[in-house]
């Protein structure tokens, strides 16, 4: 059931008692701003958020001091250079706010982040790596305490405590030599 709805110029917020919002778990509260995606955590209850393409975050209650939006946008390919010796399989970023309408970049609990991918694409899960960027090199976010590429459900399994960006890399094996026929006149 909704209770209130309030049109704003950065979006459209809706309260009430339901843990759905456009298919997607809300808590109680969300916000829509026509673009990115969005979902509300709270303090006492934490939340979770699950994107349009499946990734899917899970906060455990502590991990946010107040009310804090999160905004999920899907890249595609990431802005910044790839590691050598990868082909990127998808690349997102998560951004927070608290209610001030600050940037929430670390949390005082981890999350989960699960994140799928298509086994149509990926012939070895044990060469896949979820990454984030550190500001000058993407690092590995695997092998981690409680991390792991979960081949039975098609999905990417990592704990963290900070947003930035992120993205899928898969390892390929560039190192076979290549013959090429020899063409004389």
């Amino acid at each position: 059931m909704v209770y209130g709805l309030e049109v704003t110029g950065d979006g459209l917020y809706v309260g009430g008692d339901f843990g759905k919002a456009g298919g997607k778990t809300a808590s109680g509260f969300t916000r829509w701003d026509g673009a990115a995606q969005l979902a509300i955590i709270t303090a006492a209850a934490g939340g979770s958020f699950r994107s349009d393409d499946g990734v899917q975050i899970t906060f455990p209650a502590g991990a946010v001091a107040s009310d804090t939006t999160i905004r999920f946008v899907s890249q595609g390919r990431p802005a910044v250079s790839v590691p050598q010796n990868t082909i990127t399989l998808g690349a997102f970023r998560f951004t927070a706010t608290n209610a001030a309408g600050q940037p929430v970049t670390s949390f005082g609990k981890a999350y989960t982040l699960r994140v799928p991918y298509d086994p149509a694409h990926v012939s070895a899960p044990s060469k896949l790596q979820l990454a984030y960027w550190e500001g000058a090199k993407w690092v590995g976010m695997l092998p981690c305490a409680g991390c792991k590429v979960d081949a039975a459900n098609n999905q990417i399994i990592v704990v963290a405590d900070h947003f930035t960006d992120f993205a899928i890399f898969l390892q390929v094996d560039l190192d076979q030599q290549l013959y090429l026929p020899l063409v004389r006149r």
